[in-house]
């Protein structure tokens, strides 16, 4: 039996990524620099929350010093395309030819129940009158954040991460900011009407990423800005209001009119105001004229809801999202 003796082990050391959050879908990169100790072929591979490999990049013979990869956050499968919004890391290999060795960077699974500190919420606000609840949070690392309002035993809207806990957002270190508008349920759920509650609490969960983490965004589009100007309206001068909005992308958009029914808990449908209508990426306004698709006026004191959904030309879905309007004079 022949002996192999393995050389002294050296080690991929000052490894990061420059930015950790990045949009392929806009042709943004993301740098992965290292050093190497000694000369080596190196191979890096790419993984998803799963641990699947999304690419492989196989680099060949590097000297010794500092390196840098640029990754398009694109797989390697052909034709290439750019992976889903989510968090990704990597892992460097090096085999030194010369005395056998190899060594290997991975990062460490993260997975650290962090504890956001500076949680800030809107002690008062009124959503029949279109304002938003603000909640802000901090974030001492790179983590995966979960924001709920309600209570620990009956949670009223999700903000950030699905309703079963199940799937989570990632967040870089820092301040963030959220927005509530004060219905009810899981967002994309229709059926969303404005909670009337003396007192609703900040739920935030987090998570630790792992070390040297990549983030992507811009797979799934987004609404946002909206606005009702004027956010109460009189009928009886006549008046409407127009509905702003911002989209990410070109998409087609359909914008529906809903009230709220206070005997029967619900939202009843008024209004069609576009109906899968395109529309280019940037701010947009629609006017609504406070009449419903049969051209009657809504009953008054009553809070509106207008309800956005859009879709891109791949038919990837935004998430829809709510405005309010009040109406009265009738």
């Amino acid at each position: 039996m022949n002996n192999i003796t393995l050389g002294t082990c050296t080690y991929v050391n000052t490894v990061s990524v420059n930015p950790v959050k990045f949009n392929p879908y806009a042709g943004q990169t993301t740098t992965v620099s290292y050093n190497l100790p000694a000369a080596g072929d190196v191979t890096i591979k790419f993984y998803d929350t799963s641990k699947n490999v999304v690419d492989t990049k196989s680099l060949g013979s590097q000297p010794a010093g500092p390196q840098n990869l640029v990754w398009t956050g694109r797989t390697g499968s052909t034709p290439a395309s750019a992976v889903p919004d989510n968090g990704y890391t990597l892992s460097i290999k090096v085999y030194h030819s010369s005395d056998l060795t190899t060594q290997i960077y991975y990062p460490s699974d993260g997975e650290v129940t962090v504890t956001p500190t500076n949680i800030t919420i809107s002690p008062t606000f009124r959503a029949e009158l279109n304002q938003l609840c603000e909640i802000g949070y901090t974030i001492d690392r790179p983590c995966w954040v979960r924001v709920a309002m309600g209570s620990p035993q009956l949670v009223w809207a999700y903000l950030h991460g699905s309703y079963d806990g199940s799937t989570w957002l990632p967040q870089l270190a820092g301040s963030h900011t959220d927005y509530w508008n004060g219905r009810k349920g899981v967002l994309g759920i229709l059926g969303q009407v404005i909670v009337f509650l003396p007192q609703v609490q900040a739920l935030i969960w987090a998570n630790s990423l792992p070390d040297n983490v990549m983030i992507t965004e811009g797979k799934i589009p987004q609404v946002t800005n909206l606005q009702a100007n004027p956010p109460i309206i009189d009928l009886t001068s006549g008046q409407g209001t127009d509905l702003s909005y911002a989209l990410s992308r070109d998409m087609n958009v359909t914008i529906k009119i809903y009230t709220y029914v206070f005997n029967q808990g619900d939202m009843q449908y008024v209004r069609t105001l576009i109906n899968n209508q395109p529309r280019t990426v940037g701010a947009h306004t629609e006017h609504w004229d406070g009449l419903s698709d049969a051209g009657l006026y809504g009953a008054a004191p009553y809070p509106y809801t207008f309800i956005i959904e859009a879709v891109d030309a791949d038919g990837i879905p935004a998430e829809r999202k709510y405005g309010s309007i009040v109406v009265k004079g009738y």
